[in-house]
């Protein structure tokens, strides 16, 4: 089974985490 309240979860993490990972590592580089 899969909801769509937990895709569009899934979605927002993902966006989040590429979010993050690019600012960390503009903040390195």
């Amino acid at each position: 089974r899969f909801q769509k309240s937990d895709h569009n979860l899934i979605v927002k993490w993902m966006a989040g985490f590429r979010y993050v990972r690019l600012h960390f590592t503009k903040d390195y580089f």
